[in-house]
């Protein structure tokens, strides 16, 4: 509902909407079926919350959040209920929008899926470490931090992107990362 006031739709007798409780139902019926969640906390905000969630007013959608710890907090909340509360097994990895790569400088453009002012990849290092930390101040260190959803030419996501960012701002904080294509050919794809 507003997470810098740490007010969540599941929290302080809040009445939960409909959205929320389709999310909850989704969620137990992967439980039931042992299949393992991946949330990307955070990935393009309903329209209801960008006026106050967004580091950038123009992007509210896709935009970074503007309060890191309070971004964090809610996040803990959100695996605290869905563990605790509803009792899933299944809620076990944490990753962060979508594609923070998709500029070779890093910075924010109208286009990306994940926007901020400044340099993308250490903004997203900082929401990752930020997590990390609470999750662990939660007794929740076993969550992963999977990051981040990658996209493009593997040799030049993981030269340009993985390799500084993640090493050099993210380290000890990243379990895993992952790629994605969109059907277009890269040397070596075949083999992978």
């Amino acid at each position: 509902i507003n997470y810098y006031n740490r007010v969540y739709c599941f929290s302080d007798g809040q009445t939960m909407n409909d959205e929320f409780n389709a999310f909850v139902d989704y969620c137990t019926m992967l439980d039931e079926a042992n299949i393992d969640i991946y949330l990307a906390f955070g990935w393009k905000v309903a329209s209801r919350i960008e006026s106050w969630f967004g580091a950038d007013p123009i992007q509210g959608r896709t935009s970074a959040p503007l309060d890191l710890d309070a971004y964090a907090d809610a996040a803990v909340a959100l695996y605290k209920y869905m563990r605790e509360d509803v009792g899933l097994d299944n809620f076990n990895v944490l990753s962060f929008y979508n594609e923070p790569n998709r500029t070779n400088d890093h910075i924010f453009y109208a286009e990306s899926d994940f926007a901020t002012i400044g340099d993308k990849g250490v903004y997203w290092a900082s929401m990752a470490r930020k997590c990390r930390e609470a999750l662990k101040k939660a007794g929740m260190s076993d969550v992963k931090i999977m990051g981040a959803d990658l996209s493009g030419d593997i040799d030049v996501s993981a030269d340009n992107y993985v390799n500084p960012y993640l090493r050099n701002h993210a380290k000890n904080v990243v379990d895993t990362y992952t790629f994605h294509y969109y059907g277009y050919y890269s040397e070596g794809y075949e083999e992978l």
